[in-house]
């Protein structure tokens, strides 16, 4: 029992914390120069190094596998091959300081290495397991080993001890290697929107590249000038922000561009070329198919998308009978009150923060756009 007692009540010296930190530099400056210091793994490396140093520290006692904190967090964070490096690393330093009997040394390598190789990826839990399984596996016989095939000491406090803290080890390791991954996704993330999402005014550009694909699709891009024009004009009736509506409107559609699925594939396409996140909901919500818009510009373009297309619809599909331009007109003013009325009443613009008063401008805006008479005497828009 004496190592046991000796974990719980060791005192350390400051020559021990000198040792075991010197110890941590030495293997943070390896792991460094093993990754041709590559400034991206340098703060995966740093807390590797100090996950593993209550191990350090605890060299040569029942809970030096603290130290597969650390490594089961670079079998996360770094390649597999650099935590086996790091394993190799300690296993060698350990042994150099005189600090590991080689009943203790054949545990950690054998344990280093296996925990190094365990599948990180989230769609083989299945595979985790067993190869979790496996390394508790391959401890029970190491321990047996070093027992001298002695059940009654494989079965003392010392075999207990270490194989928890095998277990805990891997469980804390993989815990904070997913969550440090998942930090550094999200800075990643917000780094390369600041430094690639263009503004809306760029995009507007007859330069900019999307744009002249847009051009070069006349059919398509007569429809989203349309668009992008009447939206533009509503949102300047409303107060609200010309540009974003304008280019909203003229990008509602750039899917088209790729294939039929026009909402995901418009998507795709605007996230390629780092249009700003306002657009893509505009291009997500134009149609209510993918979400609901999430700006008053986006309300503007899903308005103008549902009247174009019934105005389009109503002169199209006009019976002989009924060619008289006041009645088409009646029936696109009905149809701009009962669109106005439904989107409330579905709770279309929810999330749109379109006030009450911009709600009334832009039902005018529209009632007076579409009231002109004359605008339906033939079948041209």
């Amino acid at each position: 029992m004496e190592y046991m007692t000796g974990a719980f009540l060791m005192h350390f010296s400051r020559l021990d914390i000198l040792k075991a930190g010197t110890l941590g530099i030495l293997l943070v400056v390896l792991l460094i120069l093993y990754t041709d210091g590559r400034k991206k793994d340098s703060p995966a490396i740093l807390v590797t190094v100090l996950l593993s140093l209550p191990g350090i520290l605890l060299t040569g006692t029942d809970f030096m596998p603290a130290i597969f904190i650390g490594v089961a967090f670079a079998a996360v964070v770094l390649k597999k091959e650099s935590s086996i490096f790091f394993t190799l690393l300690f296993y060698i330093l350990a042994n150099s300081l005189e600090r590991l009997t080689w009943e203790k040394g054949l545990f950690f390598l054998i344990n280093g290495i296996l925990i190094s190789l365990l599948p990180v990826n989230k769609k083989e839990k299945k595979l985790f397991w067993y190869s979790f399984l496996l390394i508790i596996s391959a401890d029970i016989i190491i321990l047996l080993v070093n027992s001298n095939f002695s059940v009654e000491r494989f079965l003392g406090f010392h075999s207990a001890i270490a194989i928890g803290s095998v277990i805990v080890s891997i469980l804390i390791g993989n815990i904070a290697g997913d969550l440090f991954q998942k930090r550094m996704s999200a800075s990643e993330t917000k780094e390369d929107t600041e430094d690639h999402e263009l503004t809306i005014e760029s995009i507007l550009r007859e330069d900019f590249e999307l744009y002249k694909e847009l051009k070069a699709s006349e059919k398509l891009f007569l429809h989203a000038g349309r668009i992008a024009a009447i939206s533009e004009g509503a949102a300047i009736a409303a107060g609200l922000d010309r540009n974003t509506a304008r280019a909203g409107g003229l990008y509602h559609e750039i899917g088209r561009l790729k294939g039929k699925d026009y909402v995901a594939e418009g998507i795709a396409l605007a996230k390629e070329y780092h249009l700003p996140e306002a657009i893509i909901n505009i291009i997500a919500s134009h149609n209510l198919k993918a979400d609901k818009p999430a700006s008053p510009e986006g309300a503007v373009v899903m308005f103008t998308v549902s009247l174009v297309a019934a105005k389009e619809y109503f002169l199209a599909n006009r019976r002989e009978e009924d060619k008289k331009a006041m009645d088409l007109l009646k029936l696109m003013l009905k149809f701009i009150d009962n669109l106005f009325a439904m989107r409330l009443e579905k709770d279309s613009l929810s999330d749109s923060n379109l006030t009450v008063a911009q709600y009334i401008k832009l039902k005018n805006f529209y009632l007076d756009y579409y009231g002109k008479e004359e605008d339906y005497l033939d079948t041209e828009f």
